[in-house]
């Protein structure tokens, strides 16, 4: 061989562009790609471990929430039975007007029945006892009920 010959065949390969290309770099390459995944997949996990936190806060508040909702909700739902059995009061329509009054594009119960305006569910009936509540029971008497 030439001097020249084996001065070729000693010298790396390089691409076109002038970089090298041999195992070594393929290494390289396969280990900067498991570190930019192992990068991804931990920001990924700290981002799900976010959201988790976030979903755990706002379950909090909504049974807050609800729970406020449903103590109201029975409140209402006692001065409409005072109501019920106090009709003859003047005091009494004007709070079941207020108390039946709809927000404009609000429909509340009985909408899906086809109920419409002044034909609100009236009476016993209108809203049927819940199991293990007990009877709402006044006594003209006492203070409180």
């Amino acid at each position: 061989m030439t001097s020249s010959a084996a001065a070729t065949k000693a010298q790396p390969r390089t691409s076109p562009a002038g970089i090298k290309t041999g195992g070594a770099g393929r290494a390289n390459a396969a280990t900067g790609g498991k570190s930019a995944d192992a990068a991804g997949r931990k920001a990924a996990e700290e981002e799900v471990e976010r959201l988790n936190g976030v979903i755990a806060e706002l379950e909090v508040q909504m049974q807050s929430l609800e729970g406020e909702r449903d103590f109201y909700f029975s409140k209402l739902r006692e001065i409409e039975v005072l109501c019920q059995e106090n009709e003859d009061n003047p005091l009494v329509k004007p709070v079941l007007d207020v108390m039946y009054a709809t927000q404009e594009g609000f429909e509340g119960q009985g909408a899906e029945e086809g109920i419409v305006g002044d034909e609100v569910p009236y009476g016993d009936d209108a809203y049927p006892q819940e199991a293990g509540q007990p009877e709402y029971e006044y006594d003209d008497e006492q203070e409180e009920y």
